[in-house]
């Protein structure tokens, strides 16, 4: 399953199922669920008492037709609304077919348990960029690039037409108190 294809500690700050502060590990799957990947976020407790992906308290699914390859990339410390819980955003693509697929980013925000489809995350982002040209092995961390006390992130998209094909573009996807959604 490619369980450990990526890893982000998810501040403590964020509440478990029990109602406790705890903090958790957030462990990418890509090749579970028939190729359309998980993310099993983990409490640190759990782990800590040998404990695996029967223990998450929150599981990301992809699947067929919505999503493949989910936690190859998860991005570490990141907060967008500023509500002290951390939120889960990553990679996957949009198609098995390394010819047809493009990298698309998804997002759920904190203090969210149970599993959770594709379909029902926060938001979803398309990219121009083919998965079989890898941009995302390096998730860059949130930042606060505005000062404006929320969590950014930024991306690249290098082959991206925005100005002439192939051209590439560089993206910041701007913390705010509203949400994201769609």
């Amino acid at each position: 399953s490619g369980l450990g294809a990526s890893l982000a500690y998810m501040d403590s700050d964020a509440s478990s199922a029990s109602g406790a502060a705890s903090g958790g590990l957030a462990i990418g799957a890509p090749g579970d669920n028939s190729n359309g990947g998980a993310i099993y976020v983990v409490p640190g407790v759990d782990l800590e008492a040998w404990g695996d992906t029967n223990d998450a308290e929150l599981i990301v699914k992809g699947s067929t037709g919505q999503g493949y390859y989910i936690g190859r990339n998860v991005v570490a410390d990141l907060d967008l609304d500023g509500d002290g819980s951390d939120d889960l955003l990553w990679e996957y693509a949009s198609s098995t077919n390394s010819n047809q697929a493009k990298s698309n980013i998804g997002l759920l925000y904190g203090g969210i348990t149970g599993t959770i489809g594709i379909s029902s995350v926060d938001a979803r982002w398309s990219t121009q960029t083919k998965t079989e040209h890898p941009v995302y092995d390096s998730l860059s961390q949130a930042g606060d690039l505005n000062n404006d006390g929320y969590s950014d992130w930024s991306f690249a998209d290098p082959l991206g037409d925005t100005v002439k094909q192939n051209g590439g573009s560089v993206y910041v996807l701007w913390g705010q108190g509203s949400e994201y959604s769609g």
